[in-house]
């Protein structure tokens, strides 16, 4: 049922953060044509093929992340995902930062210690975990955003890594070798995408991206974990070894 309410009441909440964020407007295209210099006789080529390039990068990957979408009944999601990577303090960082062999975000990051496209992209994006961050509490991501945290993974695996080979696999070592440790998340919101990525892996297939398995994997977490809040402090929402043996069976790999 909660999963039901969440599909009735994206495609408005996404047109909402759409018309916010002034994707496509005559004003925010302007802005990017002068820093490209189009129209003045001594237009900037190198950033201008790296627009083109990054462009390109991005529709990959708003295309296979739109497939992973299908399957989870995500329709408008899978159309509306990650436009605010064409808004002008996302896109105009990137091109900068394009190299085509690391996420410009990372460029930035390396060059400057921050990146202005990240702390805007994973504001207006609620498939990012880091979203769901409200001052000194974790809130529990909702059924429907986590399953395109799902799909934005297996997504973006395909597009930069141009290949489907152990996909499953690839997402769920990515996962235990980085963010399921390392990474501030609500204990639910954590084993929820543990257990299916593992579930991923274990079956072949993506078919768990399926709404109806999926709600029953996440309100099974609910009870697992029930004396754990819909909001968390950020201590609470650090990885910790597990110590009972149910705990170290549910998160071995």
């Amino acid at each position: 049922m909660e999963f039901l309410m969440q599909l009735k009441t994206s495609r408005k909440d996404c047109l909402e953060t759409t018309r916010h964020m002034k994707i496509i407007s005559a004003k925010n295209a302007i802005k990017l044509l002068r820093k490209l210099k189009i129209g003045e006789g001594r237009m900037n080529w190198k950033l201008a093929w790296n627009a083109m390039r990054l462009a390109g990068t991005i529709l990959v990957h708003k295309a296979c992340v739109a497939f992973f979408c299908i399957k989870a009944r995500l329709y408008w999601r899978a159309i509306v995902h990650d436009l605010s990577k064409f808004h002008p303090k996302e896109f105009w960082e990137s091109i900068n930062c394009y190299d085509g062999n690391v996420s410009p975000i990372v460029g930035a990051k390396k060059e400057k210690g921050w990146s202005e496209a990240w702390l805007h992209h994973k504001g207006c994006n609620p498939h990012h975990y880091e979203y769901w961050t409200d001052g000194a509490n974790i809130i529990r991501m909702p059924l429907a955003d986590a399953l395109e945290l799902l799909c934005d993974g297996l997504g973006a695996s395909i597009a930069y890594n141009r290949k489907v080979a152990g996909l499953y696999q690839n997402e769920l070592d990515w996962w235990t070798n980085g963010p399921m440790k390392n990474a501030i998340m609500h204990p639910h919101t954590r084993a929820f995408i543990h257990t299916m990525r593992k579930r991923m892996r274990d079956e072949g297939s993506c078919q768990c991206l399926d709404p109806i398995i999926a709600n029953m994997e996440y309100e099974a977490l609910k009870y697992r974990l029930a004396g754990t809040s819909v909001s968390c402090s950020i201590e609470d929402c650090r990885w910790k070894e597990p110590e009972s043996t149910l705990d170290k069976e549910f998160w071995k790999v």
